[in-house]
């Protein structure tokens, strides 16, 4: 029976999964620090934290309740990713100590940048599209 052992790929893979654990917390830093650098405008951190906009003229969407449910969606967003430790962890060494470890990391690291990420967003927030005309003319395009 062929092995993946015979061909000393294991060092490989190791450096591939390194590689990409960098990408992957290099980009996230990128976009969390450009993001709001970028934007034409950035809001207070009083319209981030306190400002609700519940109109269906500038949001799109009627229902109080939907409102609710898709907040609760756009925080889930954040944690993408983070049952990968648990998938992983029958693959490890020493899984009953380095499993819970690596899923409680991933979920401590996947939080803090989750936030960031969101923090991000809602200071770079623009122009309300819905109350801007030439925003909907494009729009309709």
């Amino acid at each position: 029976m062929l092995k993946l052992d015979n061909f000393k790929v294991f060092w490989f893979i190791k450096e591939v999964t390194h590689s990409f654990i960098l990408c992957q917390l290099i980009g996230g830093l990128v976009i969390v620090i450009m993001l709001p650098l970028v934007a034409l405008t950035t809001k207070s951190a009083s319209f981030v934290f306190t400002h609700l906009e519940l109109a269906p003229e500038s949001t799109g969407v009627s229902s109080k309740p939907y409102a609710v449910i898709l907040s609760f969606l756009v925080s889930q967003y954040s944690l993408y990713g983070y049952d990968a430790a648990a998938h992983l962890t029958e693959e490890t060494k020493g899984a009953d100590k380095n499993g819970p470890i690596a899923i409680l990391g991933s979920i401590g690291i996947i939080t803090v940048f989750g936030w960031a990420y969101i923090l991000a967003l809602t200071f770079s927030i623009q122009v309300n599209i819905c109350n801007n005309k030439l925003a909907i003319k494009i729009l309709k395009k």
